[in-house]
């Protein structure tokens, strides 16, 4: 992702060059996939990839998006749990657009992590939908990720976040809409956000 600044949850962002952060390639949710050879990383990350789960009584239930917040000037559009946050719209409502090219199958949008102030270490990012059928990646391409790597070293900064806290700028792609569980694993936690999706115009 090439370096600049633009608008993401209320926040005017200065985005350095953000392709550590937005993952690699990896095993889906579906199985079958392996890693490309290129991925270095892939088996260092191994202790964070713990399964990824969609709570019982979400499948097939009521979407509960938006639960979670992190008070703060400029904060009013994060949704997330005590650890990590994600950059979505009010409630937990996300959209996301097809074009023509790399995101004509999945879509996406621009958006961002937060990891809260005291959080330490390393954190995995992954998710998919309540049904089980679409997993969300992250980054651009024809082939986005399907985990999202939080190093130690946020990979952007915007003015009005909490002092500690570490901010990481990617794209967010799904192939449908409905119901989403972002699940991120860090060291010593495991966060479980709600999102709702719907395709944009």
């Amino acid at each position: 992702m090439a370096g600049g600044v633009f608008l993401t949850g209320g926040l005017l962002v200065q985005s350095g060059d953000a392709r550590d952060a937005e993952g690699v390639q990896t095993p889906g949710v579906r199985g079958g996939a392996m890693a490309p050879a290129a991925d270095l990383q892939h088996a260092r990350w191994e202790f964070l990839r713990r399964p990824l789960v969609v709570p019982r009584d979400l499948a097939g239930g009521a979407c509960p998006a938006g639960a979670g917040s992190l008070p703060g000037t400029g904060l009013e559009h994060w949704t997330g749990g005590e650890h990590v946050y994600l950059a979505s719209g009010a409630d937990g409502r996300m959209t996301y657009v097809t074009r023509a090219g790399d995101w004509a199958v999945i879509g996406g949008q621009k958006t961002a992590f937060l990891a809260a102030p005291g959080v330490a270490g390393e954190a995995l990012v992954r998710g998919v939908s309540t049904s089980g059928g679409h997993p969300v990646r992250f980054g651009d391409g024809p082939a986005p990720a399907e985990e999202m790597r939080l190093g130690l070293e946020a990979t952007e900064w915007a003015e009005g976040l909490p002092e500690g806290s570490r901010l990481y700028v990617t794209y967010i792609r799904f192939e449908a809409p409905g119901c989403y569980v972002i699940q991120v694993d860090g060291v010593e936690f495991q966060d479980v956000i709600v999102i709702e999706v719907a395709e944009g115009q």
